[in-house]
């Protein structure tokens, strides 16, 4: 109890007095720098994940040749997860006497969960983005089935036993693939117009898909349920299907903050080995009257760790809010490099800053406090003797 006493004393009147400032900013400045790269590591890397399931139009992505069960698109709505269904197959589109193979994609209005459409008003024309999808009785076309149907926005087209109109232009989609499949042009339509058209039916060689997306809590849950439901017909797909030059582009921006995060380290350790070294001279004089009067090596060693703990707990909480307004700044100034909407940053780089902080207060500040404990009671009548 005396220790934690004469601690929080001596704190406070050494910090009003300048001697502990030094030490504190060390620490300070060290945890910004982590928390500071932290928070943008992991904001560029969740970002980057989610611009890669961009992939997939979705987090999770189900496909299978039969339609999919019911209870798998009825646990992600309990698990608060968006759900988006399509359906895919192969089929002839006519217009007049022309006629061209292409791949019909049939999505509901939440498609795609992730990314987004673009379309332009007409062939060749600029393109925009979009949040919906083609309306009922209309369908959204690829370029190169325009082309090949010597049509434009506005034509119509025989799809089964249904017209449909021509509204848009389909210029992209999140999940189009660039394999052997996309040879085929891609046509958009409104899943509640599949029925009408008569062209789902005994035989026919339909992919079902259900996409799932949503907060990583959620995800992990619906993960675990899809490993003990999960019928054999069905595939999934995520994060860990990703393209290989995707992947890789994750793998280099994580290995390149990572190197930044340990030089930050590394010079943050200087600072406090060098800021600890010159308060533990500092303090000989006060540490060799204390001495004199009784203290014992116990108390020296106590007081100093007592110290060392609220100057972390100090030095994390100041350092982590200029962490964090540091990378909004850099965040901001790299606006034209990184992506605006970054996801909000999360604890995580607090937790790592706070564990750094501790090594470094024990293995490069305390050390330098510990031999506080040698020193001799004669220093209080001859400054030029030192700890052994």
């Amino acid at each position: 109890m005396k220790v934690l006493t004469f601690a929080f004393r001596s704190f406070g009147r050494e910090i009003r007095s300048g001697e502990l400032l030094v030490l504190l900013g060390a620490i300070t400045l060290a945890v910004a720098a982590l928390t500071a790269v932290g928070f943008l590591a992991d904001r560029i890397g969740r970002a980057v994940d989610r611009q890669a399931n961009e992939v997939l139009a979705a987090d999770i992505r189900l496909r299978s040749p039969e339609p999919i069960p019911a209870n798998l698109l009825s646990e992600a709505k309990i698990q608060g997860l968006r759900t988006a269904e399509m359906m895919s197959f192969p089929t002839v589109v006519f217009k007049g006497e022309l006629n061209s193979l292409t791949s019909i994609t049939a999505v509901t209005a939440s498609y795609p969960l992730r990314g987004r459409l673009r379309i332009a008003d007409r062939l060749f024309g600029e393109q925009r983005v979009t949040d919906g999808i083609p309306p009922r009785g209309e369908v959204w076309a690829d370029p190169t089935l325009l082309s090949r149907l010597e049509a434009d926005v506005g034509a119509v087209l025989e799809i089964g036993e249904s017209t449909f109109r021509i509204s848009s232009v389909l210029t992209y989609r999140p999940d189009q693939s660039g394999g052997f499949s996309s040879l085929a042009p891609t046509l958009i339509m409104n899943l509640a117009d599949l029925p009408a058209s008569g062209l789902v039916g005994t035989g026919s060689r339909v992919s079902y898909a259900l996409l799932v997306a949503g907060e990583e809590g959620p995800l992990q849950a619906y993960n675990k349920f899809l490993e003990t439901n999960l019928p054999e017909s069905v595939r999934v797909r995520n994060q860990a299907d990703r393209s290989e030059q995707v992947r890789n582009t994750v793998d280099r921006s994580q290995r390149f903050l990572s190197l930044t995060a340990i030089l930050s380290v590394l010079l943050s350790a200087v600072a406090v080995a060098m800021s600890a070294r010159r308060f533990a001279q500092r303090r000989l004089d006060t540490v060799a009257l204390m001495k004199s009067l009784g203290a014992t090596q116990g108390f020296v060693i106590g007081v100093a760790s007592v110290q060392l703990l609220m100057l972390g707990v100090i030095g994390v909480a100041i350092g982590s809010l200029l962490g964090f307004a540091a990378e909004e700044l850099l965040a901001r100034f790299l606006s034209g490099i990184v992506a605006d909407d970054l996801p909000a940053a999360s604890m995580a780089p607090v937790w790592l800053a706070s564990g750094s902080a501790a090594l470094l207060l024990v293995g490069f500040a305390l050390p330098s406090l510990l031999q506080l404990r040698n020193t001799p009671p004669l220093r209080v009548l001859r400054h030029d003797v030192m700890p052994p």
